[in-house]
């Protein structure tokens, strides 16, 4: 509560739904006088608090996070400059990969975000970027997510897909993030949002790892469907259950998964910061999701004060 000063309004109290002014001012010709202003409640939070699992590469496959180690394909991988390449000159075909576990994103009902640090080193057919899967073995899966580099007559166009029990489409949609400018490094991330109805709301995103601009988007909501349809999913990089996928040409410098859907000012903010940053501080909207907050203090989004003291 702040008191009156120069003759201003005496007070401002802040209380979830609105922002209140004291001292209204006498009514006028015009109507009563407007003395509240709505604003959202939010709560400034620990971002790490969400943090599930960060695999960054950095001379070895270990999860500083979740401690769920990851496992290399025996040939066609290695750890180079702070990333995990899966590497060129290997034949095409599922040889390459880097197996990151079972379970590592929720299956509760609760949300979740995968982010990760990935640049295209060449070009394939059916190029796989990640993918999650009920299944380990190369056969048709009760479950799958994945996403390509490339689709498979469409050298350069991405891929999304979503497979139900006995590898039905639940989604198929091609070209939603553009092509991969090969040797670049992108910020991916993909976010589940389960929803009270029983569907889940699904996210992609590719953001300029510079600017931290989003250069493709794509949305869609599953009806009946949730992650809990991929327990125990199997979480890789550059593999896929399903036949006649390939593995991709690529560097990964970090993969990251949170409890938590990682609103677009956040993940532009990510992007931006590089994979050896994790945000400290961040503002809740809404359960579960995470959005920039003033980082330090109200000062941060101020451009000029002049104070006149003296």
């Amino acid at each position: 509560v702040l008191g009156t000063r120069n003759g201003f309004a005496g007070g401002v109290q802040v209380t979830e739904g609105t922002v209140r002014l004291g001292d209204e001012p006498a009514p006028s010709p015009r109507g009563p006088a407007t003395n509240t202003l709505p604003v959202t409640a939010r709560t400034r939070v620990n971002a790490r608090d969400y943090l599930l699992h960060r695999w960054s590469f950095n001379g070895d496959y270990a999860d500083s996070v979740g401690g769920q180690t990851a496992a290399p394909s025996a040939t066609g991988v290695h750890l180079e400059d702070g990333a995990a390449v899966l590497e060129q000159g290997t034949s095409n075909g599922q040889n390459r990969f880097v197996a990151l576990g079972s379970n590592a994103i929720p299956t509760d009902g609760s949300p979740s975000t995968i982010e990760m640090w990935v640049r295209e080193d060449a070009r394939a057919g059916w190029s796989m970027l990640f993918s999650l899967s009920s299944q380990t073995k190369s056969s048709a899966p009760t479950g799958a997510f994945y996403m390509t580099f490339d689709h498979a007559g469409s050298i350069g166009t991405d891929n999304v897909t979503c497979l139900g029990t006995a590898g039905a489409s639940l989604l198929a949609t091609a070209s939603n993030l553009g092509t991969y400018t090969l040797d670049e490094y992108y910020l991916v991330a993909v976010s589940f949002e389960p929803l009270t109805d029983g569907s889940t709301r699904i996210r992609w995103r590719r953001f300029d790892t510079h600017t931290g601009t989003i250069l493709g988007c794509g949305e869609t909501v599953l009806q009946d469907w949730t992650p809990a349809r991929l327990d125990p999913e199997a979480f890789n990089l550059g593999w896929c259950c399903v036949p006649g996928i390939n593995s991709a040409y690529a560097h990964y410098d970090e993969v990251r998964v949170w409890n938590a859907v990682l609103e677009d000012d956040m993940l532009a903010r990510n992007a931006r910061l590089g994979p050896d940053a994790v945000p400290q501080i961040v503002c809740e909207a809404a359960p579960r999701k995470l959005s920039v907050a003033v980082e330090g203090g109200d000062n941060d989004y101020l451009l000029h004060r002049w104070s006149f003291n003296g």
